[in-house]
């Protein structure tokens, strides 16, 4: 009889402990897909914007420029002056604004990026924890009955 609860309870806990490091390792890969596909459309989200903005920019600026060109040849209203200082602030605007673009677009895929790893890092050690909390458990758990198994067969 207590060579059957022996076997019986380790086979139980034999398969509690892998059970849950297979639940654990499911959940472990499960976060790091999810987190590696918003890591993947933020930054993809984050190009777009970064792109469609500079275009923008890009086209504003042009558009603006050619304006100014045909208005002052075309009506000979603005002086030279006030034609190369229009044409100057909107290509500093524009310098400016991709400039700003840019560094926002880096900085966002930085901190993405450093958050990604963060939290797989925090999946990995959790993961590892707990699959070591439960070979620790599994291991006592075994011996206890391998001791008291061992106790009540002798005695």
């Amino acid at each position: 009889m207590t060579d059957v609860l022996y076997r019986y309870m380790c086979v139980i806990t034999d398969v509690l402990y892998r059970y849950m490091c297979v639940i654990t390792d499911v959940l472990y890969r499960y976060m790091c897909v999810i987190t590696d596909v918003l890591y993947r459309y933020m930054c993809i989200v984050t190009d777009v914007l970064y792109r469609y903005t500079c275009v923008m920019t890009d086209v504003i600026y042009r558009y603006t420029c050619v304006i100014t060109v045909v208005r002052y040849r075309y009506k000979c209203i603005m002086t030279d002056v006030l034609y190369r200082y229009t044409f100057g602030i909107n290509y500093v605007l524009y310098r400016h604004t991709c400039v700003i673009t840019d560094v926002l677009y880096r900085f966002t895929c930085v901190i993405t990026d450093v958050l990604y790893r963060y939290m797989c890092v925090r999946t990995d050690v959790l993961y590892r924890y707990i699959c070591a909390i439960t070979d620790v458990l599994y291991r006592y758990t075994c011996v206890i009955t391998d001791v008291l198994y061992l106790h009540v067969c002798h005695h």
